[in-house]
């Protein structure tokens, strides 16, 4: 179950009233029949409004017209199950294209169900529509008729008068063990509003009008048959589906972190060791699986703090796969929301935690400050999980958002928090990449101590670049030289349009910015592009999640927002616009943050960290003022 994916429906008259349902394809919503047909009159249309108000996409309005049963069949026609098919104006599922599972309650005990609707009892006194999730117990051996009978765990009071409190409710969809088994159509008084009925769907599925409408408007991969369900396997079941989501999750968290600098065509790997850091680490991590505690590890970005975390990890199970156990998560990669993350897993994080029966076992939550920009909540969610399962917590962040995630591990670990700190590459480390890149050994002299070249990400880009500095580079020379030989791919053969890969990364930038449309590049996001961009790895591995590309590294947005505001006439201004329409220039949309030449021309909100990022061009001044640093 899905909560962005509720429909609450207010028919078009003569039928008036409303009710719920949910959205089983990009622009198709399942409810009631009786919702849009009623007293015998078909409703001329509905507004649909598809998502949940606590669901970080809130609600999408759209309009819908009914395309199944026909016209001429309502709920009380002999033989017609009470479900009807809308069809939406324009597409409402935000990219999140997962097919709905169908299911067949089985068995002889009862089976815990879940939906979401909105009743008229749980209405508040001020008005307005609230959304109330319906929960309780389906008897697969309890009869009425041909529906399913729903046990309700919270139920609205008895009243002597004439009104419906279930009124609203009708069209929820109704799911055991994450299948959707049953549409909500009626409840019986008889039981003092303690129980409702619902129109099996597997009956549904054989029904060729229904299938067909299914197949050419459902959610890719939606299939016409149900799986059989029962209470004895539905926890088992429940518990594989969420391991097997959580497996993804680390996929997805390991293969978009470099591991190495330099690949075959530059004539690497090379693997840095940090052999006394990783020991290190490796006994932060244990002690905190041990004692249920938190742990903390920053470092400046491209550092390579990710990479050391998450192969220490690997290493401490490959040693003593019985004594540490670790579940890895790529905040980046998770759904928008704690709701959708529920969805996805058919349970929620905390149960899954429980199953950890390692004696020293963590939770790891890479990218940690991503939700920066994305959603305190959820990181807020997924820290109270693991405390309240008993799991110790590792989140990996940025060096500038350190405060602020330290703030949220906080609120849910009453222990202290530790903290490890990773250091850029010493002198030592930079002579092994220095003696195996023989191209670098100019550029590599004599760093300075905050050189950005001390990063593992930025030495990886420079050595793909492929071309031998004859001095020291600037670091705006860095950039660009990156950006010409890796991000566009000049002078590599089969990597795809130049032109292709610099627009779509600049597209990529933009969206991520937030800039209206108006200030965006012309050129969008090509296809073909993202996925050689992907296998380059400037862009992250595709997820599910995600309806648009993201970064595989925030050094690669750096370079592409640098990029961006240097070829806009006018960066002060497309700074101003950014993350609009909150109206602010908010630093969590400005990877490529700046150093402003004057602070009068700064943007009007830009908080001080703004004035942090973007080192990339001492040399280079835009004529607003603005100089990359």
């Amino acid at each position: 179950m899905d909560a962005q994916r509720t429909a609450y429906i207010k028919p078009d008259q003569p039928a008036g009233g409303s009710g719920s349902g949910y959205l089983i394809g990009p622009r198709l919503v399942l409810t009631a029949l009786h919702v849009v047909h009623d007293g015998g009159v078909r409703a001329s249309g509905a507004t649909v409004w598809v998502g949940h108000p606590r669901a970080d996409s809130g609600l999408r309005k759209r309009s819908a017209t009914v395309i199944w049963p026909a016209p001429d069949l309502g709920p009380d026609s002999t033989g017609v199950p009470d479900v009807a098919l809308l069809l939406l104006d324009q597409d409402a599922d935000e990219g999140h294209r997962t097919a709905v599972p169908w299911g067949r309650p089985q068995g002889d005990a009862p089976l815990v169900y879940a939906g979401i609707g909105v009743p008229a009892f749980s209405t508040l006194s001020g008005g307005g529509v609230q959304y109330e999730s319906l929960r309780g117990e389906l008897a697969p051996l309890t009869t009425a008729g041909r529906r399913w009978v729903l046990d309700c765990r919270v139920w609205p009071a008895a009243t002597q008068q004439r009104e419906r409190p279930w009124a609203g409710a009708s069209g929820t969809a109704i799911f055991t063990n994450g299948h959707l088994v049953g549409v909500a159509v009626e409840y019986g008084t008889g039981m003092g509003e303690r129980r409702l009925t619902a129109e099996p769907i597997h009956l549904l599925l054989t029904d060729p009008g229904f299938t067909t409408l299914l197949t050419e408007h459902g959610f890719p991969s939606t299939r016409n048959t149900a799986d059989d369900v029962t209470a004895d396997e539905a926890t088992a079941t429940r518990s594989r589906h969420a391991w097997s989501v959580l497996a993804e999750q680390r996929k997805l968290a390991t293969s978009g972190v470099r591991t190495a600098i330099g690949d075959e065509s530059s004539g690497g790997p090379v693997v840095i060791s940090f052999a006394d850091r990783r020991e290190q680490l490796a006994e932060a991590l244990r002690e905190a699986g041990t004692r249920a505690s938190a742990l903390l590890v920053s470092g400046e970005s491209g550092i390579g703090k990710s990479a050391l975390t998450l192969s220490a990890v690997a290493e401490l199970e490959a040693v003593d796969p019985a004594g540490f156990q670790g579940v890895v998560v790529n905040f980046r990669s998770l759904p928008q929301s704690s709701l959708e993350l529920r969805a996805a897993l058919g349970m929620s994080l905390e149960d899954v935690l429980a199953e950890t029966s390692a004696p020293s076992r963590v939770l790891v939550i890479d990218a940690a400050d991503a939700a920066l920009e994305r959603s305190a909540g959820l990181l807020s969610d997924l820290v109270l999980a693991a405390a309240a399962a008993g799991v110790g917590l590792v989140a990996v962040t940025s060096d500038v958002a350190l405060g602020y995630v330290r703030e949220q591990v906080e609120l849910g670990f009453a222990k202290p928090v530790s903290s490890f700190e990773m250091s850029p590459l010493g002198d030592e480390d930079i002579s092994v990449v220095s003696g195996h890149f023989q191209l670098l050994r100019a550029v590599l002299r004599d760093l300075p101590a905050n050189s950005l070249l001390r990063r593992p990400v930025v030495l990886d880009l420079l050595v793909r670049t492929g071309t031998e500095p004859d001095s020291a580079l600037g670091e705006w020379e860095c950039l660009d030289l990156v950006w010409s030989r890796v991000v566009r791919g000049d002078g590599r053969p089969g990597v795809g349009s130049a032109e292709a890969r610099e627009q779509t990364l600049l597209a990529v930038a933009a969206a991520t910015m937030k800039l209206p449309e108006g200030h965006r590049p012309l050129a969008g996001v090509d296809a073909a592009a993202v996925d050689a961009l992907r296998r380059d790895h400037l862009l992250a591995p595709a997820s599910r999640y995600r309806n648009q590309p993201d970064f595989a590294h925030d050094e690669v947005r750096r370079y592409a927002t640098a990029i961006l505001l240097v070829r806009s006439q006018s960066p002060t201004e497309l700074l101003q616009t950014a993350g609009r329409p909150g109206g602010h220039c908010r630093p969590p949309h400005l990877p490529a943050r700046g150093y402003w030449k004057h602070q009068t021309l700064a943007p009007s909100g830009c908080s001080s960290n703004c004035a942090h990022t973007c080192r990339y061009s001492r040399q280079r001044t835009d004529p607003g003022g603005l100089t990359f640093r």
